[in-house]
């Protein structure tokens, strides 16, 4: 145009751009899936109601969620309530922050997650089966950890440390893992 203005520039700016997904969401990623990541700050709401709407969060098919302390605005204390969820309960968990929470607003992008595999197996002890949790990546057993309540339970009746408990169960599926010729850590 003709038009000239003292005070700015008469141009246009056009940007060409893309959308860009979250790295896993667009489905070219494969092993990895895609999830949202919903966060709020809470700096006036007690730590029996932020327990409380964890727990009613992880029941609305949250995959995870956490309380982090943090500082805000005006050197307020504060927690960060974040929540990972798959895309079908992003709505309804955003609701439920909004509803449920002191929040006026909530943040939520696309995260993308890459799991390793994981399976519980049934270990033979002294004190009979006990479930070990496998972390499994391309058929190799990376970590195992004994289930916390099945040896906690142990500890309790046995009347000994928890960790006397996690050891003998993590020798006993050492030498199960050993003695079992055909384990398939698959099935």
């Amino acid at each position: 145009g003709s038009h000239d203005p003292e005070d700015r520039s008469n141009t246009l700016r056009i940007s060409i751009g893309e959308t860009v997904h979250a790295p896993g969401c667009d489905g070219n990623d494969t092993g990895k899936e895609c999830l949202w990541m919903i966060e709020t700050n809470l700096d006036d709401m007690t730590g029996e109601e932020m327990g409380f709407l964890l727990e009613q969060t992880l029941a609305a098919d949250a995959l995870d969620a956490c309380i982090c302390p943090v500082q805000m605005k005006k050197n307020r204390p504060a927690f960060k309530f974040s929540v990972l969820c798959p895309g079908r309960s992003k709505d309804s968990i955003t609701g439920l922050l909004l509803k449920k929470s002191s929040t006026l607003g909530v943040r939520y992008w696309p995260v993308s997650r890459r799991c390793l595999d994981r399976r519980t197996v049934k270990v033979p002890t002294r004190w009979g089966e006990v479930g070990v949790k496998l972390a499994i990546s391309g058929g190799e057993v990376l970590r195992c950890k004994p289930e916390f309540d099945h040896c906690a339970k142990i500890a309790r009746r046995e009347e000994m440390p928890l960790r006397e408990v996690y050891d003998a169960v993590l020798n006993a599926w050492r030498a199960f893992s050993e003695n079992a010729k055909n384990f398939d850590i698959t099935s």
